[in-house]
């Protein structure tokens, strides 16, 4: 776990060397700024992000519903893997 958050931080810390917007970002979420506007901008962009794969999910589970089914658990066993 450790390993992992040292790679993220390790990611991030490049992006934001490369990117003003990235390390303009970065410092508003450490050094205080507006926490909620943060906060706010990333339920969004996680939103955005999942509202197209829930429609994706209901439109198969009509038709194929064992394809559903297999990809969900494909999906747990993923995480799993990375969380060993």
């Amino acid at each position: 776990m450790i390993l992992f958050a040292a790679g993220i931080a390790l990611l991030l810390f490049g992006v934001a060397v490369l990117n003003e917007d990235v390390r303009r970002q970065l410092a508003n979420a450490v050094g205080g700024g507006n926490r909620s506007g943060q906060i706010e901008l990333v339920l969004a962009s996680i939103a955005r992000l999942v509202h197209p794969i829930i429609e994706m999910f209901k439109t198969y589970w009509h038709t194929d519903p064992w394809l559903v089914g297999f990809g969900v658990i494909t999906l747990v066993l993923f995480v799993f893997m990375f969380k060993a």
